[in-house]
């Protein structure tokens, strides 16, 4: 696809995924879409053999799934106790540029702070802050 124009209908997963790749290369990219999509990277990686055994030692498999009854979404992390503006702009930046680009996965979404779903200054500030990153 290389130097070619290239249109994408839909921005869905495949859509993404397809934008993502082809748009490196391609000479012109439209893409089509209804509603926009929010995808953020998943950061997921192997456990070697290694990390495995230590895990299965420790009982850290088991804690994961205990864990995962006490939070909000079911996952092995929930929201900080902090809220958005308790942290400074550069402190923010850095705690949003950790969860979204380090960690990965939902934690951008469901480890931020615990004003982010509930106060729309909070979420305007994550939603529109986070260009820079």
């Amino acid at each position: 696809m290389v130097g070619k124009r290239i249109a994408v209908i839909g921005t869905g997963a495949s859509g993404v995924q397809t934008i993502q790749e082809s748009g490196r290369d391609a000479k012109q990219l439209t893409a089509y879409q209804r509603t926009p999509n929010y995808a953020i990277p998943m950061n997921q990686k192997k456990i070697d053999a290694a990390e495995h055994a230590k895990m299965k030692k420790e009982g850290g498999f088991q804690t994961a799934f205990d864990n995962c009854h006490k939070t909000f979404a079911g996952f092995n992390y929930d929201f900080s106790e902090k809220k958005t503006f308790d942290d400074t702009p550069e402190e923010r930046q850095a705690f949003y540029h950790d969860l979204l680009v380090e960690q990965g996965g939902f934690r951008f979404w469901l480890n931020t702070y615990s004003d982010m779903l509930k106060d729309e200054k909070a979420n305007m500030e994550v939603s529109f802050g986070i260009a820079s990153l």
